[in-house]
């Protein structure tokens, strides 16, 4: 299997889990139009996605903000999670590969 595809099968994987388990997730960020094919069967964004499956590890609300821009007005990358959010349903490849969808259909970046 071609590296591409093994990345495309995870992060599909990561659109048909179940998103049930966090407690809650939420998503300010909002994707363009011409990346709807993006979206799951429920219509819910690799932002959602990726919010429900790194909120599963723990409790409360787990919210993707949408990409933050610099003061030129130029749209930044999300960040790795640092030490305090640092676990298996943070740093799992489905969830690196939604986060970068995340930031690709805001027109950002995703940093390595």
């Amino acid at each position: 299997m071609t590296p591409f595809a093994r990345l495309s099968s995870l992060w599909l994987a990561g659109l048909m889990l179940p998103v049930a388990y966090a407690q809650s997730a939420t998503t300010t960020a909002v994707c363009g139009s011409n990346f709807d094919w993006m979206d799951n069967s429920r219509a819910q964004s690799p932002c959602l996605i990726a919010a429900y499956l790194q909120g599963a590890c723990g409790s409360g609300t787990w919210t993707v903000p949408l990409l933050p821009f610099t003061a030129t007005g130029a749209q930044q990358s999300y960040l790795p999670p640092n030490g305090t959010a640092m676990n298996l349903c943070t740093c799992s490849a489905a969830v690196y590969n939604l986060m970068s969808a995340c930031a690709a259909c805001q027109g950002g970046g995703w940093l390595l």
